[in-house]
């Protein structure tokens, strides 16, 4: 799919190894890899940077965050949706640092 598009800043791996033939050819010379699945190969050539983020199961700190939701007590500015296709004028604006509140990408 990639691939079809052309390179691209950066791409999100939330699949793993399956995903990743052929993935460090569609990014562009010092682009973002950023992977959710630390094992296996990352595209590491023309200084393509590569980041592994993970999160650690926390079955406690879920259930208080479940109760704060449940009382209304968590609260998110969201300050507007954009479809997808305008994420790069997006995240320009969220680097602007101008509009205040989150920015959510809307995938329908």
């Amino acid at each position: 799919v990639l691939a079809q598009r052309g390179q691209v800043d950066a791409v999100i791996d939330w699949v793993g190894r399956a995903a990743r033939a052929g993935i460090g050819a569609a990014i562009k010379d010092a682009g973002r890899f950023v992977t959710t699945v630390p094992y296996g190969d990352t595209p590491d050539e023309r200084a393509i940077k590569t980041t592994t983020i993970q999160v650690l199961p926390d079955g406690a700190r879920l259930a208080e965050l479940a109760a704060l939701a449940a009382d209304g007590a968590l609260h998110v500015a969201v300050g507007r949706v954009v479809p997808f296709a305008e994420a790069a004028s997006a995240l320009a604006d969220v680097e602007s640092g101008l509009r205040p509140g989150k920015v959510v990408l809307g995938l329908r």
